[in-house]
């Protein structure tokens, strides 16, 4: 890599750290953002809780609170819409901050609170606005505190919302609810009053007694909704969920499918893929568990089967998108292939990261500054996803919310970067289609906060999405994926800006130093990273099978050629014999050879034999029995004769684990006489013309290469037997009788028995074709692993 290139993708990364600030400053800068917007920072408000929670304690203090940052997505978007003085301001809470403590209980405290029933917990919680007051709390009962009357209750909560600044003169009760328990009576009381500047809004405030104790207060506001939507309307406004859901079901349908099909071709990483699935079970467990504390059972069990089940997940995930995306771009995958074999400190690495970093810099200030062009100058609504917005939440949520994203922008990452375009672009070959159809994902997920019409955010996200675009067909796989992972993460982080203290706040500190040695490990990947080049590329282990398995198909495509070469091109003519013969290949090409010989005008000879073995080395002792066999046969037409010779020169040239089976026979017109000699074949079957049923002669005899010498010349015995006129004979190998079906059964000799003697007065070609139909009906598709080779000959006038 040229210096001129290093640079520039250097000064690329620092400029990356101004896109991500600029973006921060700009992705909540729109008017509308006033209302989610803290005027005082969280933990302010975190400490107001903490002393009223203290104080109710005697001082004593020993619980972490939960505190969640939450705002009303209705209410958000409607105040959006009105043109009134309450939506230019910021007198009402769109937003607010649950501070929740959970304190466990002694025995004696037992029966002293609680809500009627006895607990080992209670709950106390607080309610702020933005501006940090206080607008809501939730307490446990004191029992023995006494009871009140419905008016005195009632005069009490007025007197209780006067002290807290509200004028009660324009307050009117909406709703009240009694509840009789055994020693005491509660009171809920609903209260209503009109927001000044909007009629389409009101205030709702809710006091809880319990017995003479105000435990629950609340203070909302909500929209007065009289008109019904229309139905184009509706549909209108869940379109984009429509679309996200149509998309989910679409992948997980495809994923899953690609992966059991590909799974049973073996062409899956699997054991990279247990690493990927074994991470994110671990991020997977570590946010259930944060969120779930205290809670034994959310830790362990919600914790186990949550983590089980996403990381089961994202294994099938990765290991899918991985194979699909080396069948269709191998030369992509190199980069992020070398940090799955495990080579981090690589100079490519470094580029990829960088030109992530760069790319997605780029396409978050787009994108923000789209939003915030749409939002200050247009008559449009949006609004944010509540757990978009994490960052506000206080310490253990804000981990878990961390976590969460983590996962969530890995699986976003991995279907829209990796798997998706390698599935399009394995499909289309039109690059216009690919881009089109990637155009359309992208639209959809590169939308970060929603709208109203959801038009616009299609709109809004057209810049960011043909970005998209770019970076997934110009660059590796590496770059995509980070690009997708560094959008997802840092789309939220301009969230941090609804604190007073933004990036001076813990979380932004974290964000800047963060962003800081990102790019810093960028540019020493760049500058003194190994060049990939000088690296051994990591190859799958399935990537090895298959190449193995072609050089196994291909070994068998030249076995099948050497077979098909040195049988018979077609069965020959001979006064007083009807020949058929045929030799089918199977699955996994064997050794078997028939062939035929004239001796004399009166002398016919037939060989049948199955090599030992399977592929290109059976095929070639085939080769090398022939030319022995043929060689032989010009000497002398002695079936044993032959096999003792054929028997001495194999032993002497061939391994002792290679053998042959061989039936050799003449027949002998003139003398009406068959000679055979067997050595280790299958039987002969003889069905004489005047015979109730076929016999199977099985004269003594060793396989040929299994012994030398006088022991198998001893052995070796010749037949002869006296032929007439419609007798037959079927020479066979053991692809025969040992064809399998479905269930595993064998063909067996007894069934090949009874079809030769039901059909042994037809010809030998019928006699041929009858048995192989019921064979091939036998099997099935059950796949052969022999070879099906058989010789019938038939004695005629």
């Amino acid at each position: 890599m040229k210096n001129t290139q290093k640079y520039s993708l250097s000064l690329a990364g620092v400029f990356s750290l101004a896109f991500f600030y600029l973006y921060i400053e700009i992705g909540t800068s729109a008017p509308f953002w006033q209302f989610l917007t803290l005027e005082i920072p969280i933990t302010e408000i975190a400490k107001q809780a903490e002393t009223k929670f203290n104080q109710l304690q005697n001082g004593e203090v020993s619980n972490t609170p939960d505190i969640e940052f939450n705002f009303d997505e209705e209410l958000l978007l409607a105040v959006q819409a009105q043109d009134s003085a309450i939506a230019r301001t910021n007198d009402f809470q769109v937003a607010w901050i649950d501070v929740d403590y959970q304190r466990s209980l002694n025995e004696n405290e037992e029966i002293k609170i609680g809500d009627g029933e006895n607990k080992k917990q209670v709950l106390y919680s607080w309610k702020y606005n933005t501006r940090g007051e206080e607008i809501g709390f939730s307490l446990p009962y004191i029992r023995d505190s006494g009871n009140l009357q419905k008016i005195v209750a009632a005069d009490s909560a007025l007197i209780f919302l006067a002290q807290r600044g509200i004028d009660t003169s324009r307050v009117e009760m909406a709703g009240y609810k009694q509840e009789k328990k055994e020693d005491r009576v509660d009171h809920l009381f609903t209260f209503e009053s009109p927001v000044d500047g909007d009629s389409t809004l009101v205030r709702s405030l809710e006091i809880k007694f319990m017995g003479n104790q105000i435990t629950h207060f609340a203070t909302d506001y909500e929209i007065k909704t009289d008109a019904t939507e229309k139905a184009g309307e509706k549909w209108q406004k869940y379109t984009l969920i429509i679309l996200i859901v149509g998309f989910w079901v679409f992948i997980i349908v495809f994923v899953s499918v690609s992966f059991v099909r590909r799974l049973r071709r073996d062409e899956l990483d699997l054991k990279r893929g247990t690493m990927a699935g074994a991470s994110m079970f671990v991020l997977s467990f570590a946010m259930i568990a944060i969120s779930a504390y205290p809670s034994k059972s959310g830790i362990f069990i919600g914790g186990f089967f949550g983590a089980l089940f996403t990381s089961i997940g994202f294994l099938i995930l990765f290991v899918t998108s991985h194979s699909i995306a080396r069948a269709s771009n191998p030369d992509k995958v190199e980069t992020a292939d070398l940090i799955i074999g495990g080579s981090f400190n690589v100079r490519e690495i470094g580029v990829a990261l960088l030109r992530a970093l760069f790319f997605a810099g780029i396409c978050l200030v787009v994108l923000a500054g789209m939003q915030w062009l749409v939002t200050t100058y247009f008559d449009v609504q949006c609004r944010p996803e509540g757990d978009d917005l994490w960052i506000l939440d206080f310490r253990r949520e804000a981990i878990a919310g961390a976590l969460g994203k983590i996962v969530q922008a890995a699986f976003l990452a991995w279907v829209l970067f990796v798997y998706f375009p390698a599935a399009v672009k394995s499909r289309i070959v039109n690059k216009n289609y690919v881009s089109f159809i990637l155009m359309l994902a992208f639209l959809v997920f590169m939308q970060n906060l929603f709208f109203e019409p959801e038009l616009i955010g299609f709109i809004v996200a057209l810049p960011a999405a043909a970005l998209a675009v770019y970076v997934v067909l110009r660059f590796d796989l590496l770059t995509s994926i980070l690009f997708g992972f560094l959008f997802y993460v840092i789309s939220d982080f301009k969230y941090v800006n609804l604190d007073p203290q933004g990036l001076a706040d813990t979380y932004g500190l974290i964000m800047l130093f963060g962003g800081v040695f990102v790019v810093a490990l960028a540019e020493y990947l760049l500058f003194r990273g190994r060049p990939a080049s000088d690296l051994e590329h990591y190859v799958p282990e399935y990537v090895s099978r298959i190449a193995e398995r072609q050089r196994m198909l291909q070994e068998l495509a030249i076995a099948r050629e050497v077979q098909k070469r040195f049988l018979p091109a077609h069965v020959p003519d001979f006064p007083g014999l009807q020949i058929a013969a045929i030799c089918t290949p199977a699955m996994e090409v064997g050794g078997d050879y028939y062939d035929f010989m004239k001796m004399d005008d009166t002398r016919y000879g037939v060989v049948i034999g199955d090599v030992s073995g399977k592929g290109v080395s059976a095929a070639f002792y085939m080769t090398m029995a022939k030319g022995i066999i043929h060689t032989l046969a010009r000497k002398t037409w002695q079936p044993r004769e032959i096999l003792n010779e054929l028997n001495e020169v194999f032993f002497a040239n061939s391994p002792r684990e290679v053998f042959i089976s061989v039936i050799w026979g003449v027949f002998d017109i003139g003398a009406k006489k068959l000679s055979f000699a067997r050595a280790g074949h299958n039987p002969l079957i003889m069905h004489k013309n005047q015979a109730k049923e076929p016999e199977f002669l099985s004269p003594k005899g060793l396989g040929i290469g299994l012994a030398s010498g006088d022991v198998f010349s001893k052995t070796t015995e010749e037949v002869e037997i006296p032929i007439t006129s419609g007798d037959v004979f079927i020479f066979y190998t053991d692809g025969i009788s040992e064809a399998m079906s479905h269930s595993g059964e064998e063909f067996g000799e007894d069934r090949l028995r009874s079809l030769v003697n039901q059909h042994a007065h037809l010809s030998a070609e019928k006699i041929l074709e009858s048995i192989k139909s019921e064979i091939d009906i036998f099997a099935g598709t059950a796949p052969q692993h022999d070879d099906f080779t058989m010789v019938v000959v038939k004695v005629v006038d």
